[in-house]
């Protein structure tokens, strides 16, 4: 949580139009909340958020724009990337 919350005043306010989504804020919390945990290096991390960028750009292609009344929130969807970890 302390994460998602400096993501929220930093305002990562990045945009990707295949999902029309803010990915950013949500990665980077889910990936600094495990870094000390499994130890992650700062390419491992940079890493992560790339990969959970471009899984989230797949999705919105995918998806559409119709996923944002079934899917929910971008949070949601990190708590489930995260497990991929």
């Amino acid at each position: 949580m302390q994460y998602a919350c400096q993501a929220g005043i930093l305002d990562y306010d990045d945009y990707e139009s295949a999902g029309s989504s803010h990915p950013s804020a949500p990665i980077i919390s889910a990936i600094l909340a495990l870094a000390p945990q499994l130890n992650l290096r700062l390419i491992d991390i940079l890493e992560a958020w790339v990969v959970g960028y471009e899984i989230i750009i797949r999705m919105g292609e995918a998806l559409g724009y119709g996923h944002y009344e079934k899917v929910g929130t971008p949070p949601l969807l990190m708590d489930q990337l995260v497990r991929l970890l």
